[in-house]
């Protein structure tokens, strides 16, 4: 696994956009490298201005979860989930759904988010439910097709 990781991070510092990514991914699961999110964010944010959607969605983890090294950064969340769901990442428009469901990174006028949560026609998910995967490996398969609204996944 060292290995691996050295060469993600080779690739990463010659400006290879999967190296950053793959390389940013091992920074946050400490896998063949010390766990560092700082660096972590650093990568996926610079694989990101690729258009890279997996990077998109790790930024959108390490800014939403409390940990020890970064503050919770809601906006930059809902930003940087928003720009992996319009690239087709389905768990981030449903991490989007939830951020939403729960005025995460947003602000509404009360009656429009009272109204959209007590529709007939919402299907949202329970609060107990978790954001984020153990590793990239287990994330889950939905059935949101991209490109996909906010609107769609709380009232479809």
């Amino acid at each position: 696994i060292v290995k691996g990781t050295d060469y993600y991070r080779q690739a990463a510092e010659k400006g290879d956009t999967t190296g950053m990514n793959n390389y940013a991914w091992a920074l946050y699961d400490g896998k063949g490298v010390a766990k560092n999110l700082k660096e972590a964010l650093k990568y996926a944010k610079l694989a990101g201005e690729d258009n890279n959607r997996d990077s998109h969605f790790l930024a959108g983890i390490i800014y939403y979860f409390e940990n020890d090294e970064l503050e919770i950064d809601y906006p930059n969340a809902l930003f940087h989930f928003t720009k992996a769901a319009e690239l087709g990442h389905t768990t981030s428009a449903f991490n989007l759904g939830i951020m939403y469901r729960d005025g995460k990174g947003m602000v509404f006028p009360s009656t429009s988010i009272s109204r959209v949560l007590s529709s007939p026609k919402s299907t949202l998910v329970e609060p107990s439910e978790t954001l984020v995967p153990s590793t990239i490996m287990d994330l889950p398969f939905t059935t949101i097709s991209a490109p996909v609204s906010v609107a769609e996944i709380l009232c479809d």
